[in-house]
């Protein structure tokens, strides 16, 4: 059975020219399956697991560091939830407005271990002094042990072994209440150049603070007002230039079911790139009706720490349902940005 709640996570009120805009973002909560133990309350305290062992191993540990850069502007504090699956996180800004999802599969580990689920409670900034620490060629090894108390073991190690950095990160008690993220067709697909969208983002951001987004089958617009004026941007759907092949994949939705199935959508298109155009205004659309909405600027700015993962990103929108700004972590996996839609009242 279903249980559907939404969650109001925290409403914005600004007053401006006698309006109020609302900031609202609507999650649904649903019940655990039967084999991943009882239904705890929504607001339970996530204890960390002091039983087993954790271990993960990236030969190429900058990729994490990025992941972690792209983060920590939005997110304090969050939960690694640590499966035989691989590594997920899902934590909200500090303001309730947007959310992050991130999921790291195992098998693109060099070594992953974790029989039984564990919760790494971290807090982002100081991982993000660890992680400073490392250089470009490291690879990075994670694991906890259960001699060591609320500690997350990170090692950085150069190509030849010669060097090695060890550091100790205390983990966190956080409480959380976990969200499930239902699989949403979303009405307007737009899939474009990273490095663009980073570029759009930024050049508007010198203008105003509300950006409007609006895409239909011939293309995508993006639409600013603020203070000196205003101006909008249009890029018309490419059809051949982007090319999109379908095929069977396997897949991992937020909620951590694996599912195989033939991809038919944007959110599981295999993106084949040729010569320079992910750094071009090329832009691919599916849309099976128009749609506009307006966000918070300074969001989205922030999401486009995430172009240093993927070349590529790819929005996802519906009416009165909160843009989804994906990207491809080459075959790590992923990390979403959830950004709620304003909503003006007269």
């Amino acid at each position: 059975m279903l249980y559907i709640y939404t969650a109001t996570l925290r409403c914005i009120l600004k007053k401006k020219k006698k309006k109020i805009t609302k900031f609202l973002l609507f999650f649904f909560l649903t019940r655990p399956r039967l084999e991943r133990g009882p239904v705890e309350s929504s607001f339970a305290l996530k204890k960390i697991s002091r039983i087993m062992a954790f271990e993960a191993t990236l030969g190429q540990g900058e990729i994490f560091k990025k992941i972690i850069f792209a983060i920590v502007d939005l997110v304090q504090d969050g939960n690694f939830e640590c499966d035989s699956d691989g590594i997920r996180l899902q934590a909200m800004d500090t303001s309730h407005v947007s959310l992050v999802s991130l999921f790291l599969n195992k098998d693109s580990f060099d070594n992953y271990k974790c029989e039984t689920p564990i919760t790494l409670g971290i807090n982002f900034q100081s991982l993000t002094k660890v992680l400073k620490c490392s250089k470009m060629d490291d690879s990075l090894h994670l694991s906890t042990d259960p001699s060591s108390k609320d500690e997350l073991s990170i090692v950085f190690s150069d190509k030849n072994d010669r060097r090695t950095s060890t550091f100790q990160l205390k983990l966190m008690e956080i409480d959380s209440e976990r969200l499930v993220i239902p699989e949403t067709n979303y009405v307007c697909e737009i899939v474009m150049s990273s490095k663009e969208f980073k570029q759009i983002m930024t050049d508007l951001h010198n203008i105003g603070e509300s950006l409007t987004i609006g895409g239909s089958k011939e293309g995508v617009r993006f639409a600013i007002t603020g203070e000196i004026g205003s101006g909008d941007l249009t890029y018309r759907n490419s059809d051949a230039v982007i090319p999109i092949k379908k095929k069977k994949s396997k897949k991992h939705s937020d909620d951590g079911q694996s599912q195989t199935q033939s991809v038919q959508d944007d959110k599981d298109l295999v993106i084949e790139c040729e010569d320079d155009t992910t750094s071009g205004s090329h832009v691919k659309i599916q849309c099976e009706q128009a749609v506009t909405q307006n966000f918070a600027l300074k969001y989205l700015v922030s999401f486009t720490k995430g172009t240093t993962l993927s070349p590529l990103v790819h929005l996802s929108m519906s009416p009165d349902i909160p843009l989804v700004v994906r990207f491809d972590i080459e075959t790590l996996g992923y990390l979403k940005y959830y950004l709620a839609p304003k909503i003006d009242d007269e």
